[in-house]
């Protein structure tokens, strides 16, 4: 089994664990069973996740951690496995829910014995979670499972929009127990599940006023219209089913969504209206568009290039871009009627 974890190395916060806890349980009779706590792990595979296809105001980032786990369990004994990682706490940061910095974190992945009879691995998540959303402009993430060739593993997905699990606290940080329940590192075997679930600040609506997130249900593309700037923790949880409708898993998946008027999805932005040439160039870039600005700044959304309040037709001009470095930049223009096009562009 692969665990994967994402974390924004840019805010100072904690870093990957590199001798993870994961408690397993098995659920019968409506009861959660101790069964083992795994905790010789090797240190994660950490990798830079690409942002490219957004545009930022600051230097986002986001790394991304897989931990790989092998056990052999019975497939007759309970009606379902329950693997678990408990861990305190939450981005400070957080807008949306209540005391983030308090909240410790449960994610949890069920496996019916049923998924053991397969060949072949289960469908994995498609799109990286919506890190980055505008306001005031529909968009949409692909979050559904994709399927791998040549596997035997049954599709019948069902995703919805879910409150994220909590468990643990600060306990250990300063003083206290560090493996109590309401500890930096839960105990597993003391602490089992089920868990409970973040206080959104407003119930009604946990991410902003008139903000609107749904999931279709069947093909996991997720919507987001909304209007105001927040820093949301957000959660799905995915079924997986068989032909015959008997369940195969069930996984949460929980990720914080940064909304924010300072950057949008460029493929919202991208118009076959604006040409740019020389691309790849070494020195100069044109463009057909008649300009008020323009900035090129890095795929992590810092600026080298800035210029304003440009008063000629531009489009019979060229932009000089021979000091900066080679490599791939994001060319984002505004026109003098406020239109704003964006073009990814490469510099030799």
């Amino acid at each position: 089994m692969s665990f994967t974890m994402y974390r924004d190395p840019t805010t100072g916060g904690a870093d990957f664990d590199q001798q993870p806890v994961f408690g397993i349980y098995g659920y019968k009779n409506g009861i959660y069973e101790y069964i083992i706590e795994l905790g010789n792990i090797a240190s994660p595979n950490i990798e830079n996740v690409d942002l490219t296809d957004f545009v930022s105001c600051g230097g986002i980032k986001v790394e991304k951690g897989r931990y790989d786990i092998s056990i052999v369990l019975s497939t007759t004994d309970y009606e379902y496995y329950k693997f678990t990682y408990q861990r305190c706490c939450r981005d400070m940061a957080m807008t949306n829910i209540v005391d983030p910095g308090e909240t410790g974190i449960a994610i949890s992945i069920d496996i019916y014995p049923k998924t053991n009879d397969l060949i072949g691995n289960s469908p994995l998540p498609g799109d990286l979670f919506p890190v980055l959303v505008g306001l005031n402009s529909t968009q949409t993430f692909d979050m559904s499972l994709q399927k791998e060739e040549n596997t035997f593993f049954p599709y019948n997905p069902n995703y919805t929009i879910s409150k994220p699990q909590a468990a643990g606290g600060i306990d250990g940080a300063n003083v206290g127990d560090p493996q109590s329940c309401t500890g930096v590192t839960p105990n597993n075997k003391n602490c089992p599940p089920p868990y409970g679930v973040v206080s959104y600040i407003d119930e009604d609506e946990p991410y902003g006023a008139n903000s609107n997130v749904t999931i279709d249900p069947i093909t996991g593309i997720m919507t987001f219209d909304v209007s105001e700037q927040g820093y949301n923790s957000m959660a799905l949880t995915i079924e997986n089913y068989n032909d015959n409708g008997e369940i195969m898993s069930r996984i949460q998946q929980q990720f914080v969504s940064r909304f924010s008027d300072c950057i949008t999805s460029t493929s919202d932005q991208v118009n076959d209206d604006l040409s740019v040439w020389p691309n790849p160039t070494n020195d100069r870039i044109n463009c057909n568009i008649e300009l008020d600005s323009y900035k090129i700044s890095t795929t992590s959304g810092i600026p080298i290039l800035i210029k304003e309040n440009i008063n000629s037709d531009f489009s019979n001009e060229s932009i000089d871009i021979s000091s900066i470095s080679a490599g791939l930049y994001l060319f984002q223009c505004t026109t003098k009627f406020g239109k704003i096009y964006t073009k990814k562009i490469v510099k030799l």
